[in-house]
């Protein structure tokens, strides 16, 4: 079995959580992964400040304790 890790950029974050169609093939075939406990994908602290700041903006359209839940949620997000 070979375990892998992914950090996470914001924005692949949150176009995965809103399910954009701007995710590329690979970040949502890393983020699918970590949804199915098969990768694990790492958030950087910085990377939840940043989301929540474009939420803020209105740049996104997710609640980012809609968000906060996902990750949370999952075994395979770690911050």
């Amino acid at each position: 079995m070979v375990f892998s890790m992914f950090v996470v950029d914001t924005h692949a974050l949150l176009w995965h959580l809103t399910e954009d169609t701007k995710l590329g093939r690979k970040a949502k075939e890393v983020l699918d992964k970590a949804d199915r406990g098969e990768t694990t994908a790492v958030i950087p602290a910085i990377i939840l400040a940043e989301a929540l700041f474009i939420l803020e903006k209105k740049r996104a359209d997710l609640k980012f304790k809609d968000g906060l839940r996902k990750i949370e949620r999952s075994l395979n997000y770690v911050v």
